[in-house]
């Protein structure tokens, strides 16, 4: 075992004493791989290189930015408010259309 690996594992297994990993998204539910294996290897390899690079697909991008807007949402007011719920539902849009043009390439 190299002496990186050792600093990895003993920095996991404090942040695990710490309980930094209980309130995780998602912690004790199953990875879902089934986009990542369906998608061709070529773009596999791409999306690692990208996420190394610290790049989002657009997709990631606009999921977030959605999530983001929804929380503006809920707390703004009046015509503020109209702005937010305009940019809301434009970038939903261009993002539904992303996953479907995803969906018409992978069936051919």
């Amino acid at each position: 075992m190299s002496a990186l690996t050792r600093i990895a594992e003993n920095r996991i297994q404090e942040a695990m004493e710490r309980g930094e990993f209980e309130s995780l998204e998602g912690r004790g539910q199953p990875l879902n791989l089934e986009d990542y294996f369906s998608a061709p290897p070529a773009w596999r390899a791409a999306y690692a290189l990208m996420k190394q690079a610290g790049f989002l697909p657009r997709e990631v991008e606009l999921l977030q930015e959605i999530a983001s807007l929804r929380e503006q949402l809920a707390a703004a007011e009046g015509s503020l408010r109209s702005q937010i719920l305009r940019k809301l539902t434009d970038q939903s849009l261009e993002l539904n259309l992303l996953l479907e043009r995803q969906q018409r390439w992978r069936r051919g």
